[in-house]
């Protein structure tokens, strides 16, 4: 079922029992917790989730997410594209001692007597997806070039200045004890 999944709220213990599926797209302009951790909030989020009952009663919610998100890279500072596709694997609990009981496939998704927000999930999973540190892939930076250095830190390059490096002193009294 095709849905408009920002104002998606659900009962996810009925749609696990019925075997629903939800599919969707998701402006990423509307997840308040995941913004302010990128560079822009342009992009949808493609959204597949399949919500069951496994063989061992646990009612599930499985998926992924995938779309592209506007990151900063902390090598050049510059906007960087950072593809995510996100697996959902969720197991419904009611308490965090039953969410302890869950076997290691699944994370918990605390049930509550409120509706299950479809986005506030999809948020938590980019979330979760997004890297501690967001680089270019190695040899895209600008920032590279600048920083490659010669091991002799009173070395010539081709165009003439020496370059140095400032920690230089450091390594020698590393060296002297």
């Amino acid at each position: 079922m095709l849905e408009r999944l920002s104002e998606c709220y659900v009962d996810a213990l009925r749609l696990a029992k019925t075997g629903q599926q939800l599919q969707g797209e998701l402006d990423v302009a509307g997840l308040s917790r995941l913004v302010p951790l990128l560079a822009n909030a342009n992009g949808k989020a493609a959204v597949t989730l399949q919500f069951g009952i496994d063989e061992q009663g646990i009612s599930f919610v499985r998926g992924n997410v995938r779309c592209t998100l506007q990151v900063i890279c902390q090598r050049c500072l510059t906007t960087m594209p950072l593809d995510v596709d996100a697996s959902v694997c969720l197991g419904m609990v009611t308490s965090p001692e039953a969410a302890r009981e869950l076997p290691g496939e699944y994370e918990p998704l605390v049930m509550t007597a409120e509706p299950v927000s479809i986005a506030s999930v999809v948020e938590d999973e980019l979330i979760l997806a997004l890297p501690i540190v967001a680089l270019h892939p190695q040899g895209a930076c600008v920032a590279e070039e600048g920083t490659r250095e010669t091991e002799d830190p009173t070395a010539r390059d081709d165009q003439g200045p020496r370059k140095t490096k400032p920690f230089a002193v450091l390594a020698g009294l590393k060296t002297r004890r």
